[in-house]
């Protein structure tokens, strides 16, 4: 006696869920390790004087200048050193200039600039991937499932419809070798 073996396409269904539960799953853990170090970072002690531009694990808020935002960077000068952080684009750029602003470090980079009544975050922190990744594993998880309960929905009508002649004979269509 041959133990049974569901038929392909029930195994590709199988397949498909258990691939996009995995995906779903490494993308909420990425999302709540993105979450972890966010949390880190907004409870990150302050920083010594000689640890501000290290990368220390503590947190700095410096008054500075903006010298440049483009749509993508910005540059700020804090006591000296010229850093770069790499910001989303947005509309509405502040005029071209220097600018007094108030820079917030995380182990020696800036991680957000107020200029302008403005604020500015930078796109490689923790926290602003973990929202993207956190909506992308939770699609994950519920598309594998629902797809394939529509599929197996949809192929259950299909085989309803079968049994009782299908299209062809509803439409009044008979098999070739059936005709007389």
């Amino acid at each position: 006696m041959r133990a049974y073996q569901a038929p392909w396409s029930n195994r590709a269904l199988l397949v498909m869920v258990a691939v996009t539960t995995l995906v779903g799953a490494g993308l909420l853990l990425l999302a709540w390790r993105s979450d972890v170090e966010g949390r880190r970072m907004r409870d990150a002690p302050q920083c010594a004087p000689a640890q501000v531009f290290t990368s220390a694990k503590c947190r700095a808020v410096l008054d500075g200048t903006v010298t440049w935002i483009t749509t993508s960077q910005a540059q700020v000068d804090v006591d000296g050193h010229h850093l770069t952080m790499p910001t989303a684009p947005f509309k509405n750029l502040p005029a071209a200039g220097e600018r007094p602003a108030r820079a917030t470090l995380y182990r020696g980079k800036v991680v957000r600039v107020e200029a302008d009544g403005r604020l500015f975050n930078a796109t490689d922190t923790p926290q602003d991937s973990r929202d993207f990744v956190l909506a992308l594993g939770v699609f994950c998880l519920a598309a594998g499932p629902i797809n394939a309960l529509a599929l197996l929905a949809r192929r259950g009508s299909g085989q309803k419809a079968g049994r009782r002649g299908g299209r062809g004979q509803q439409a009044g269509l008979r098999a070739p070798h059936l005709t007389a």
